[in-house]
């Protein structure tokens, strides 16, 4: 079995030219004619070295250049005050605070360590990546069981949600991606946007300075 699609031209060409080399027609008996066959097959073997080049370049040119938007995409959502979203099926893009702002809101309360407490608002995050046109089906089962979402702060700090528990058909725990808190926007040491995880026994998940959201599919 292959395992490098990036060369497979080239393994399957040079397999080609070996084995026709070696065997050769059988009908072949001119030294002459052995002679061109042989030369054709370099010919070819050449031809399909070169395209498996152009091949190579061309697959990692697109892989490269997937990257960059996506940290470009990253980075215009930091500048921006907004989040990154892409992943698996998603074509990379960012969502500014202003077209966050338009999608479906709901709100949760947060009572904090200290006692106080807080109704945060925003957007759900199933709501997000459906926004980011995601490849989620209106309700989450079979293969879609074992995807994942991949939260990622400011400072690194990552958190994961199974797509499961954000599908609202699935259950009816709250997580959002906050950016007001009792109506005015987040302090500087949570914003300007924050993962709030309402059914959690404690608040490990709830990731502040969120800048982007991934989906990934679980082999």
């Amino acid at each position: 079995m292959m395992r490098d699609p990036v060369n497979a031209p080239a393994m399957v060409g040079a397999v080609i030219c070996e084995h026709a080399a070696a065997c050769g027609p059988p009908r072949l008996r001119s030294p002459l004619l052995r002679a061109l066959h042989l030369r054709s097959l370099r010919s070819l073997r050449s031809l399909l070295l070169r395209a498996a080049r152009w091949h190579s370049m061309m697959v990692r040119c697109l892989l490269l250049l997937a990257l960059a938007f996506s940290t470009q995409a990253q980075a215009q959502a930091q500048g921006a005050g907004g989040v990154a979203v892409s992943g698996d099926g998603i074509a990379a893009r960012s969502f500014s605070t202003a077209e966050l702002a338009a999608l479906p809101r709901v709100s949760a309360p947060e009572k904090k360590r200290d006692g106080a407490s807080f109704t945060y608002e925003g957007v759900t995050l199933f709501e997000l990546l459906k926004a980011a046109k995601a490849p989620i089906e209106k309700e989450v089962h079979g293969e879609q069981l074992t995807w994942v979402v991949l939260v990622q702060a400011a400072d690194g700090y990552r958190v994961v949600f199974t797509l499961a528990e954000l599908d609202p058909t699935v259950n009816d725990r709250l997580v959002l991606l906050a950016d007001r808190r009792d109506g005015a926007a987040l302090p500087a040491a949570e914003g300007p946007l924050r993962v709030l995880a309402a059914g959690d026994k404690r608040p490990t998940r709830s990731a502040r300075q969120v800048v982007s959201v991934t989906l990934k599919k679980v082999q």
